[in-house]
């Protein structure tokens, strides 16, 4: 079987095992119905970085579509950190924890949008026992990163984990924030002085810039990351 039947035969074991429509699987991942329709053909095939933006979107092993060679086809799926679904008898399903995922991006040079600032439909399904549940309560959310003014703290498309706040709350010491200002959210490191806040990014090539405490609103606080690639959440 050849690269492309190989992709072919997996996206579609994919999109099956999450008990989702050709519609519903392609507005995960943002393409059209006929690019997924010629992929499930072995008509075409994704390259690399969208076999690896397929894999992130589902929670599954990178490797088992960007090098499909490394994984024997008998194999179940390698979902990492997560489940497609859970049967509600299923003596497991006491473990799933799922959690919300934000509509807008969090710009990390790049910008996301303050309107967006509202939970899809989807949720970041994964098993309490390799993250423990109880870390995770009602205030968490997860919003995916574009840009790299974070690197390497964050990179693009990695999910930063916000434990939620509202509005404007005191920030004790320099920590990384998930904040909304001027019509865009970013995460950034914030650190108070006086009446001002340093805003500072991680990547060196960007410079810290200064905002009024009340210029802006801190929507939450980093406190793990979701490393694209490995998949492997990180607490703080």
């Amino acid at each position: 079987m050849d690269l492309k039947q190989i992709l072919s035969t997996r996206i579609k074991l994919l999109r099956e095992d999450m008990k989702m429509s050709q519609d519903e699987f392609i507005q995960r991942l943002s393409i059209s119905k006929r690019t997924l329709a010629s992929y499930e053909a072995a008509e075409t095939m994704p390259n690399t970085q969208k076999a690896i933006h397929i894999a992130h979107a589902f929670n599954v092993e990178a490797d088992w579509l960007s090098n499909p060679y490394n994984y024997a086809q008998d194999l179940p799926i390698p979902y990492v950190n997560a489940i497609s679904h859970v049967n509600e008898n299923s003596p497991t399903s006491q473990n799933i924890i799922t959690i919300p995922v934000f509509e807008a991006v969090a710009g990390c040079g790049a910008m996301g949008m303050v309107e967006q600032l509202r939970f899809s439909e989807d949720n970041f399904v994964f098993d309490s026992r390799i993250f423990p549940s109880s870390y995770i309560t009602k205030d968490i959310a997860m919003i995916r990163i574009v840009g790299d003014s974070m690197t390497p703290y964050l990179d693009e498309n990695d999910l930063a984990l916000i434990e939620l706040r509202n509005g404007r709350d005191i920030i004790p010491a320099e920590a990384v924030y998930l904040i909304a200002y001027d019509g865009v959210v970013q995460i950034k490191r914030v650190q108070i002085i006086g009446k001002k806040a340093v805003i500072k990014s991680d990547n060196k090539e960007y410079s810290p810039f200064e905002l009024g405490i009340n210029d802006f609103d801190i929507v939450g606080k980093i406190v793990g990351r979701l490393k694209f690639g490995s998949l492997m959440l990180v607490k703080e």
